[in-house]
């Protein structure tokens, strides 16, 4: 698992290897799809791969296979999602539930990726890349395109552009059109082993890394499921909040901190417990070390308390629950978070 884990995606090696071997031979296919359960790095992996598809060392002697070298500005901006050749598809539905979008308000938003979502991508890939060597494509929840949308994509990967990639993420081959996957390289994800759970769990300062681990293989073994209890969930929460405040004072790994605000959820109210609680252990903390010796500590618990402030008040007037957990651990400008739909 040990070069799965540098490239930040545990326990897909098999994955990372097919990958790399296709960079390396420059056999990449336009089409690939992402087949596995949710949790398990399909999304990840997508965003990582467009990353090093985009990176500027990609191509040189001192390249980074598969994901790029996370450090040039075009991987900082593919990770932002704010590259101009980087273009993410997802449902409207999808959307506003992390806060990409805002509700209509009149009418519900639609659980379908729909025609002209897909017409309109494939006009953006039809021209040349703005900067970088290739046009990269996610569609997250590919199955979630309608017949004709699908039929629309099929056009796409019939006659792809030489510096195009289409990257569809799916629950299984036959949750597409048999003529979109035939077209596709099909890489399958597996349910996460228990070392990898642990692994994962660690990195996001969950305090029962191990028990979680270990009781998620009894089911669907994915991030989610062991996070998913109702005894600890708030606990957890906090744990993972404060290890990305921790990651967003240091200004590293922001692929982890969007992962960490997209577990955080999209309810309001428990989004709010959250911050609450994690306001109550920084002040905790703060309050024990008051009057003894000035040493350093992992996080500044003042500029915790103060950001966590600021998350609150965007809350209460009403401000996207996503975008606001987004903006609470990243520091993006809002412009930028809204093109990475």
């Amino acid at each position: 698992m040990g070069d799965a884990v540098q490239t930040g995606v545990v326990g897909q090696d098999r994955v990372v290897r097919a990958l790399t071997h296709a960079l390396t031979s420059d056999r990449l296919a336009h089409g690939l799809l992402f087949i596995g359960p949710d949790g398990v790095g399909r999304e990840r992996s997508a965003r990582l791969l467009a990353r090093g598809l985009l990176c500027e060392r990609r191509g040189g002697a001192d390249q980074v296979l598969p994901f790029g070298c996370g450090v040039c500005r075009a991987c900082r901006r593919a990770e932002s999602g704010s590259h101009p050749d980087l273009h993410v598809v997802m449902s409207e539905a999808e959307a506003v539930a992390r806060g990409l979008e805002k509700p209509d308000g009149k009418a519900r938003p639609s659980a379908e990726i729909k025609i002209d979502a897909v017409r309109e991508l494939g006009l953006r890939l039809l021209r040349r890349p703005y900067e970088g060597r290739a046009s990269v494509a996610i569609i997250v929840d590919a199955h979630r395109m309608n017949e004709k949308a699908q039929n629309a994509l099929l056009k796409v990967l019939e006659e792809p552009a030489p510096t195009t990639v289409l990257i569809l993420l799916a629950p299984g081959v036959r949750a597409v059109l048999p003529t979109i996957g035939s077209r596709c390289l099909r890489l399958a994800f597996s349910p996460l082993d228990e070392s990898a759970l642990r692994t994962i769990l660690q990195r996001l300062g969950v305090a029962d890394a191990d028990a979680r681990a270990a009781r998620a293989r009894q089911g669907v073994a994915s991030v989610p499921a062991a996070l998913d209890d109702g005894e600890n969930a708030v606990a957890t929460a906090v744990a993972a909040l404060r290890h990305g405040l921790w990651l967003k004072q240091r200004g590293e790994s922001l692929g982890e901190r969007l992962q960490i605000a997209e577990g955080l959820g999209k309810d309001r109210l428990e989004v709010e417990a959250v911050i609450t609680a994690t306001e109550r252990a920084l002040a905790g903390a703060l309050r024990q070390r008051s009057g003894a010796p000035a040493v350093p500590t992992e996080l500044d618990e003042v500029t915790g308390l103060d950001a966590l402030a600021q998350a609150r008040a965007d809350l209460r007037r009403n401000g996207a629950v996503q975008l606001v957990v987004e903006r609470l651990l990243c520091g993006t400008a809002p412009s930028v978070l809204e093109q990475r739909r």
